[in-house]
């Protein structure tokens, strides 16, 4: 029995720095200790272990009963009130000197507690029963009983007295009376893809990946931690936009972007958290990216770059003095007072474009971003609700009010005009008949002249009209 001992930093009963405890007993007590740290029964670091052997005699059903009780321990400002295993430390233990199948994604390893067979003695069909209780243990953070020791990853010593079914985490979920789901922790283990993300996507070179990621321990919990990420490709040339290759996240879902370079046709990208498994096993989670081909956008031309898909201005264009271009926006910007169109050759595959000064006022002032692929945004470089090559023409649905460069829509409303008008021309005629007004005699002349003097003075005679003469 191990009771009642304070330490002032780790391991409150137990203290192991790469060392093996040996207990020579049918039972462990670790009971009533306490570390200001982390650790407050046992404090395992550097592959350190405990291991409980039974000396040799006939047993007995009762006597194949191991007892294991670590109760009553606190850390009281850190990690493992029962038990603190060290990973981050180890050089030859669980992860990181384990054997690593790929395929499989498993890890093998010796479990850090372990109840062995001295004389390899048989009995009962090989089944020895251990009976572990962590209880009543605390920590002033994670891992009320157990932080580290990464149980779901390691298989038991092949001399060791009890088997899981598959993992010694089962084991333990079987053996261990917990207190809470939090009772074990440890540092982030693993990478789980959440909320819809899939281990494929298919984007452009450089193009974003968005991907939903959550680190958890070894028993799933969601914890804080830093994933780190590397793009993986048959020539090797491939990378992460700057800054990308180590991204921290909270314990919750939480997405990340990577924008990813690769000259292959296709990659992975490989994403782990930051902790004692590093990109081990399965531990390591991974995206199979397809590149698309590289397609630029009509006024736009693909580079040079292996890479990465950019696209730059086409050099077509670049003689009309037009060189900026937004890749992302896909327009074109026209500088000066000139109209553009496009013709697209499908069978051929081939772009044309139609450049001229634009005639009269028909397109609107620049400089002005259109979208070359767009019929409706070559439109858009026309003012007067026009439309057409070089604007000669009006949107479908307006006509062209006479005398401006304005397209409006007919009305109408303009038919009742036709009464006042036609009552007026009679009422002209009538009024030349009873004037006898000639051109002999001048007057016609005169009242064009005076019109023609208020017409070139309308904005002091008219200062409210607008139309276009």
């Amino acid at each position: 029995m191990i009771t009642s001992n304070t330490a002032y930093r780790d391991g409150g009963g137990i203290f192991a720095i790469g060392s093996t405890i040996t207990i020579l007993h049918f039972f462990l007590y670790v009971d009533r200790n306490n570390a200001m740290s982390n650790g407050g029964g046992i404090y395992l670091q550097e592959s350190s272990k405990v291991q409980i052997f039974k000396e040799w005699h006939e047993y007995t059903y009762e006597e194949c009963i191991v007892m294991l009780h670590i109760g009553n321990n606190a850390a009281h400002f850190g990690h493992g009130g029962g038990i603190y295993v060290d990973d981050s430390t180890e050089i030859n233990g669980t992860c990181r000197g384990g054997i690593t199948n790929k395929l499989t994604k498993n890890v093998f390893s010796e479990c850090f507690l372990q109840t062995l067979n001295l004389y390899d003695l048989t009995h009962y069909d090989d089944t020895i029963f251990v009976n572990t209780f962590l209880t009543n243990n605390t920590a002033f953070k994670f891992g009320s009983n157990v932080y580290g020791g990464l149980l779901d990853r390691c298989t038991l010593n092949p001399f060791a007295e009890f088997y899981t079914a598959s993992n010694g985490l089962e084991y333990f979920r079987s053996t261990v009376e917990l207190s809470s789901d939090l009772s074990v922790a440890s540092d982030p283990v693993e990478v789980s893809l959440c909320n819809g993300s899939e281990n494929s996507s298919v984007i452009i070179r450089g193009g974003v990946l968005k991907v939903n990621v959550m680190a958890v321990d070894q028993v799933g919990n969601p914890v804080n931690a830093t994933i780190r990420s590397s793009v993986i490709s048959k020539s090797g040339v491939g990378c992460l936009k700057e800054g990308q290759t180590e991204q921290r996240i909270g314990n919750q879902c939480t997405e990340i972007e990577y924008n990813v370079f690769a000259q292959d046709i296709a990659a992975q990208v490989e994403l782990y958290a930051d902790g004692p498994c590093a990109n081990l096993g399965k531990s390591t989670q991974s995206i199979s990216i397809i590149f698309l081909p590289c397609t630029c956008p009509v006024g736009f031309q693909q580079t040079n770059d292996t890479i990465e898909c950019i696209c730059d201005c086409d050099p077509d264009l670049q003689q009309h003095q037009i060189s900026e271009c937004s890749h992302d926006q896909e327009t074109v910007r026209l500088e000066t007072n000139i109209w553009i169109g496009v013709d697209i050759s499908t069978t051929l595959n081939m772009t044309s474009y139609i450049v001229s000064d634009c005639p009269f006022d028909y397109c609107v002032e620049k400089p002005f971003d259109v979208v070359l692929g767009n019929q409706n945004e070559i439109d858009r470089q026309c003012d007067y609700n026009r439309s057409g090559v070089l604007c000669g023409e009006c949107k479908e649905g307006l006509s062209l009010v006479l005398g401006t460069s304005t397209c409006l829509e007919c009305s109408n409303l303009f038919l009742a005009l036709l009464i006042p008008f036609a009552v007026l021309g009679v009422a002209l005629v009538a009024f030349i008949l009873l004037l006898n007004i000639t051109i002999a005699t001048g007057t016609i002349h005169g009242l064009i002249f005076y019109a023609n003097i208020v017409a070139a003075n309308r904005a002091l005679f008219l200062p409210r009209d607008t139309s276009t003469f």
